[in-house]
């Protein structure tokens, strides 16, 4: 698949682990100080480098191996604003996209509860699915 995370636009600050669709480190560069609770939002482009390949049907999901967190305490939305309405822990359906390059952008919010452990929460990604089709 010819999707991937990225933090900036044009394909740059590439998400580690996004691979095959094994999923993607929402915060890989970030420490969390859970004691007395943290927010963070970060907006994701998701590109199509393929220029070969379009993609419909995208949907975001959260893939949890993280003993501390819980996919419940993200949401996924289209629009920074759109965050503060987003329902924990669902899943976000994307806008087509074209044959690459081309991309469109993505906000997510992790809300790390009081009395969590300061560390570095890998465990909570984010997996991308479509219907690939071929132009």
């Amino acid at each position: 698949m010819a999707l991937h995370f990225f933090k900036s636009a044009g394909g740059v600050g590439p998400i580690a682990d996004d691979a095959g669709q094994s999923g993607a480190n929402i915060f890989d560069d970030v420490t969390f100080d859970g004691t007395g609770g943290q927010s963070r939002d970060q907006g994701l482009f998701v590109r199509n480098s393929d220029t070969t390949r379009q993609h419909q049907n995208i949907l975001i999901t959260i893939d949890d191996s993280d003993p501390v967190l819980d996919p419940a305490m993200v949401r996924l939305a289209t629009t920074s604003a759109g965050l503060d309405g987003a329902t924990p822990g669902a899943a976000l359906t994307l806008p087509n996209l074209g044959a690459g390059p081309s991309e469109t952008q993505m906000f997510v919010r992790l809300s790390i509860p009081p009395s969590t452990s300061v560390g570095n929460f890998v465990g909570l990604r984010l997996v991308i699915n479509s219907i690939e089709l071929a132009v």
